[in-house]
């Protein structure tokens, strides 16, 4: 092989050598070219969301970040390094955050009690920056002193920016935060209690108006303390345990029994409610049983009594029903005004049988009402409906209570209690009714209606006319008449809540007057009792005192 001379060597190497020289200088132009098309570095405010395309300084096919993300979020001021990739081309590029932008913020008022203290931040709320901030009073706090004053707070950013917030702050001399603790009873301690340290205090007008000592809880106090009002709380707690004393009952097998009727007084702040320590067996004729009353602070006191049981052999009794009238194709309000009572159960329903009663045929047809205990005593009343013809004026049920509850709102009240509505009914009854020889007997509505209207009649205008008051007014009662053949006599049984008694307000030639009778008062009267003679068996038992 030929060898290259000297010459021929310088050739080739200045030859590669342009060649070397002419790929550096295009890498280093397209280098150039795309440097030049990216930033080197960028500002932004805190904040804001950084994406590739912020990086763009001409125009570019494609860029990214090179690790993959697709944007960048600024909440803290830094310089940092951030690798994008232009048209395949990566670029270390700087990311420069600032914050220029004061933070803002609401003042939150702050209440302290005497001897402590709190942290600036707690007297602001609502801070808004985009970097974080650090919260500090402006100016030193003199925590020893009381009252309310204003109170600077600074507030800066990352950016150093800083906002100046005037907040109040009340350092009081009593405790604002915890309830203070007041025996149940008690009644407008001094309110100098409420003082953590000295200065003057009263209540305000009315300031103990919103507590209520019989029962457990908490209230609001108001109070002027150095001439400033101040709201504080009050518990009431009941601390001592209840006393009370029982009584021995008789009551009846497979009833319930409230423990509470046992009770026949008691001695504690707040109420009191009662429950067994162990319950009864309502099966058994005779027994003990402890009786737990649990006021309401959770202080307890138990008391034993004897209990003893016998068989509910006694019906329940239906109050309210009666004859009626109706006009052929009308129609009758048979449960109108009827309700039960019973010994023992209480919300009995009433059974009424009217399937013999054709309001379209003229005619006198038989209602049946039937009550059932839950012994299963049966109480059984029969009334008649008579169906009359046209023409034939009918007071119903329900204009016969329309005129009772006239005149019930002329003489009873609200606050009355049962035996004194009872006693002003009666009153009403003697006063405006005369006696008269004549009555309508086969229809209470229109006897009492008659009462109403005409004021005469004879008993059963009397006994009719009380009914329909005493109805409407809420006091339980039954009709009742004389077991005679040689004459007829008719009155009325009522219950204030007590128990059975006479009611009779029809007048006396003896000018006796018998209202609220026990049965001994009309056993020992010799007239009364032989004018009143009954069937006791078909009536509730009459108390005898």
């Amino acid at each position: 092989m030929r060898k290259l001379s000297k010459r021929g060597k310088g050739t080739i190497i200045a030859l590669l050598v342009i060649i070397v020289l002419g790929i550096s200088a295009g890498v280093a132009g397209y280098v150039f070219y795309l440097f030049d098309k990216t930033q080197s570095s960028i500002t932004v405010e805190a904040g804001t969301t950084v994406y590739a395309t912020d990086f763009i300084k001409h125009n570019v096919q494609e860029i990214s970040f090179t690790d993959g993300s697709d944007k960048i979020e600024t909440n803290t001021c830094v310089s940092m390094k951030v690798s994008v990739t232009a048209d395949n081309f990566s670029r270390d590029c700087v990311l420069n955050v600032v914050d220029t932008t004061f933070p803002t913020a609401d003042p939150k008022p702050m209440v302290l009690m005497a001897g402590d203290t709190c942290e600036a931040k707690d007297l602001v709320e609502n801070v808004v920056d985009e970097t974080p901030v650090t919260i500090d009073f402006a100016e030193s706090v003199d925590w020893s002193a009381y009252g309310l004053r204003e109170v600077p707070v600074k507030i800066t950013d990352e950016g150093n920016n800083t906002t100046i917030i005037n907040s109040t702050l009340n350092i009081s001399k009593v405790d604002l935060a915890s309830p203070y603790a007041i025996e149940a009873g008690s009644y407008m301690p001094d309110p100098r209690i409420f003082l953590v340290t000295d200065g003057e205090c009263e209540y305000r007008q009315s300031g103990w108006d919103f507590v209520d000592s019989a029962h457990c809880g908490v209230y609001p106090v108001f109070l002027l303390v150095d001439g400033e009002e101040v709201q504080v709380k009050v518990e009431i707690v009941d601390s001592i345990e209840p006393r009370f004393e029982v009584q021995d009952l008789n009551d009846y097998i497979g009833h319930d029994l409230d423990p509470a009727k046992f009770v026949t007084s008691c001695v504690d702040a707040t109420d009191v409610t009662y429950s067994y320590k162990t319950e009864p067996d309502m099966t058994l004729e005779n027994q003990t049983v402890t009786i737990v009353g649990t006021d309401e602070g959770g202080n307890t006191y138990e008391v034993s009594a004897n209990l003893a049981l016998v068989p509910d052999v006694e019906p329940p009794t239906i109050l309210g029903t009666g004859n009626l009238g109706v006009q052929v194709g009308g129609t009758v309000s048979y449960r109108s005004g009827v309700s039960v009572v019973d010994n023992c159960d209480e919300d009995l329903e009433v059974q009424i049988d009217n399937s013999a009663v054709d309001l379209n045929v003229e005619g006198s047809y038989p209602v049946i009402y039937t009550a059932t205990d839950h012994s299963g005593n049966v109480a059984t009343v029969t009334t008649t409906v008579n169906v009359l013809p046209e023409g034939v004026e009918v007071i119903t049920i329900d204009e016969l209570y329309a005129l009772a509850d006239e005149i019930l709102a002329g003489i009873i009240t609200d606050d009355m209690s049962q035996y004194d509505k009872a006693h002003a009914i009666f009153t009403w009854v003697r006063s405006n009714i005369m006696w008269s020889e004549h009555s309508i007997k086969e229809d209470w509505v229109e006897a009492a209606y008659e009462g109403f209207t005409d004021k005469r009649g004879d008993c059963y205008t009397f006994a009719s006319t009380s009914k329909a008051l005493l109805t409407r007014a809420g006091i339980p009662n039954i009709d009742i008449k004389r077991n005679s053949t040689l004459s007829k006599h008719f009155w009325n049984l009522i219950d204030c809540g007590d128990g059975w008694y006479h009611y009779d307000a029809t007048p006396r030639n003896d000018k006796t007057v018998i209202f609220y009778w026990s049965e001994s008062m009309l056993q020992g009267d010799e007239a009364v009792r032989r004018s009143h003679v009954y069937d006791k068996t078909l009536y509730p038992t009459v108390n005898w005192q």
